[in-house]
């Protein structure tokens, strides 16, 4: 197995033989220490599992075989719908990934001339070699990326692979996403806030403020590719924060929060696909710290900015026809407030939440169906002093509150029924840990999924309530996940949950995903 130099160049090598008992080929010792030599001299090694239906882990005396972390590939059947393992296919833990490997779907070169093809190649080594091309592809991409770091790309980035019990054969190859992987995540600028929402034309709309102000835009579109990171996207200023959400005329509408002097940013998205430029201190706004904005139950779009200066609550609003309707200050007779949160009930009334300037008071209106607003209620429900609100529709169809204590982080939680019922705020909710921070959003299984950053040290927690009403308790570092500032969420223009977390440490934001079957896939 060759490790020479590749003229500065990675390598990758396929092997794609097994023994005659149709046993993984690592078990021949000379074998499997030179696959263990080449990955250390940096070769990106993928290595036939083999097709005699058996433990890729035995040999064929039935002892273990000692593992050299390669890329082992195993083989899937052809099928209209899914991904089931071949039946031939050798499984078990080591096999990282799985290619299609059936002999009538799978072509290969003809012995009559290099532009000569013929079915019948398959299994294994038909597999493998679909594994090995997309290694290359992301070698190319980033030609820094370890054996260790491809392999685990290609496992988390898979999609899943229906196989009998004890049977496992990794996941199933996904070239799209492993390329998005190391070029949209791990290219990304270090973040201080990032903000995502689905846009006008289908696809997941990203923004993040990077460390000096710079706004940064990626996008994700329908067939699950992501498009890499833009820098100063459309001529947007430096900022320190985006809110984003779908208008009623179709459009994407976006505010980004000036980083020097809080001016307001107005940008939006058409269904062509078109961005219309940053209009600056739009619609009058006022110099603000941040903004928030949702639908309402009249079909308007309703958008609240907090004044930089004292707190000050704006209301703006954008009508069916697209016209706005200008700034009203003190809105409602609204609080000073240090932040805004709002979300469309089970009721058809929008909800909206204010944390008070002052002492953390959280406050409370709501705009009916028939466009009436109902004033601000203080200490609402017998909230606790908050630093902080977060709120969405939960899977049971409930609104779903959480607030974080301003003096220890301690959560509560409050939620509105169908009927227009308050069920009060329970503190330590679900044996919460202490916050700084919660997002929440509703995911790919329709179940709620909530994310906590830790007080005392950034640790990422997550709990989520399923279609029964139950809540699943909370999990810290969550899928291995960073130390983080934030985390934002959304659904993607594919069906699955995206996650973002701004990492603790100014270095590089994390992504990961959840998938419509329930899967997890790691944080890159």
């Amino acid at each position: 197995m060759r490790t020479a130099d590749s003229g500065g160049r990675r390598k990758v090598i396929v092997l794609e033989v097994q023994t005659g008992s149709y046993g993984n080929y690592e078990m021949v010792p000379s074998v499997n220490a030179a696959v263990r030599n080449a990955i250390a001299s940096g070769v990106v090694v993928c290595v036939a599992a083999g097709n005699g239906d058996r433990d890729a882990g035995i040999d064929d005396q039935g002892n273990p075989i000692p593992p050299t972390g390669s890329i082992l590939v195993g083989a899937t059947a052809y099928a209209p719908a899914g991904n089931p393992r071949a039946g031939f296919s050798n499984y078990g833990a080591n096999v990282v990934v799985a290619a299609p490997g059936d002999g009538a779907h799978d072509a290969t070169c003809d012995s009559a001339g290099d532009d000569r093809y013929r079915n019948g190649f398959g299994g294994t080594s038909g597999a493998t070699p679909k594994v090995a091309g997309v290694a290359a592809q992301l070698l190319q991409l980033r030609p820094e990326l370890t054996h260790a770091e491809v392999r685990d790309v290609l496992n988390r980035t898979g999609g899943a692979v229906s196989t009998d019990a004890g049977k496992p054969v990794g996941t199933f190859l996904n070239a799209n996403a492993a390329v998005a992987a190391v070029t949209g995540f791990l290219k990304a600028p270090p973040m201080t806030a990032m903000a995502l929402g689905m846009g006008a034309t289908g696809n997941l709309e990203v923004f993040g403020a990077g460390l000096d102000g710079t706004l940064y835009h990626n996008w994700l579109d329908g067939c699950g590719t992501w498009h890499a990171w833009a820098a100063g996207f459309d001529g947007a200023p430096a900022a320190r924060s985006v809110a984003l959400a779908m208008g009623p005329t179709g459009n994407l509408e976006v505010f980004a929060v000036g980083a020097t002097d809080g001016t307001v940013y107005h940008d939006w998205l058409d269904a062509r696909g078109t961005w219309h430029g940053w209009t600056a201190d739009f619609d009058g706004a006022p110099k603000a710290s941040s903004v928030g904005l949702a639908m309402g139950p009249t079909g308007s779009l309703e958008v609240f900015a907090v004044g930089a200066a004292d707190g000050t609550v704006y209301h703006d609003w954008l009508d069916g026809s697209g016209k706005w309707h200008g700034w009203t200050a003190d809105f409602d007779g609204a609080p000073k407030a240090s932040s805004v949160g709002l979300a469309m009930g089970p009721t058809g009334s929008l909800e909206v939440f204010a944390v008070g300037a002052a002492d953390g008071t959280v406050y409370h209106d709501w705009l009916d169906g028939s466009g009436k607003w109902h004033a601000w209620t203080a200490d609402f429900d017998g909230a606790p002093k908050a630093r902080s609100i977060a709120v969405a529709i939960g899977a049971t169809g409930n609104l779903e509150v959480f607030a974080v204590a301003a003096t220890d982080g301690t959560v509560y939680h409050d939620w509105l029924n169908g009927s227009g019922s308050w069920h009060g705020w329970t503190p330590d909710f679900d044996g919460a840990p202490k916050c700084s921070s919660v997002a929440l959003a509703r995911g790919a299984t329709r179940n709620l999924e909530v994310f906590a950053v830790g007080r005392a040290d950034g640790t990422v927690y997550h709990d989520w309530l399923d279609g029964s009403g139950k809540w699943h308790g909370w999990t810290a570092d969550f899928d291995g996940a960073p130390k983080s500032s934030s985390v934002a969420l959304s659904m993607g223009a594919t069906g699955n949950l995206e996650v973002f977390a701004v990492a603790r440490d100014g270095s590089l934001p994390r992504h990961n995903w959840l998938s419509g079957a329930g899967t997890w896939h790691g944080w890159q």
